[in-house]
């Protein structure tokens, strides 16, 4: 299966997409990244996948926030310009402090 750039940005957009109702397959037969979602529930696709689960269709991974987060940092870490380094390093701190906030806002909300 050859992989061109737009199938590249969708399984790219499908590792990064966190949201825990949606799920991403690969058709390896067509080259077409499939797309379910709890939201609005496709029984048609969600059956093909499933007999097909393995052999055409195989799960797009996802990347876990934190990871994602690992990642522009050491990104950040390789920039040669120092300047450029330090600014990229703040806009992580700051989204880092937002990020946690926010965890801390939802879990007393859970409880």
């Amino acid at each position: 299966m050859k992989i061109s750039k737009r199938l590249l940005d969708e399984l790219v957009d499908a590792y990064e997409d966190n949201d825990p109702m949606h799920q991403y397959f690969l058709n390896v037969k067509t080259g077409e990244v499939e797309f379910l979602t709890d939201y609005e529930p496709d029984e048609e696709l969600s059956d093909r996948i499933e007999e097909g689960f393995g052999e055409i269709y195989f799960r797009v991974p996802r990347i876990s926030s934190s990871e994602g987060y690992d990642v522009m940092e050491e990104f950040a870490e390789t920039v040669a310009s120092s300047k450029i380094r330090q600014r990229l390093c703040e806009a992580l701190n700051r989204s880092k402090k937002v990020f946690r906030e926010s965890q801390k806002r939802n879990k007393r909300h859970k409880h």
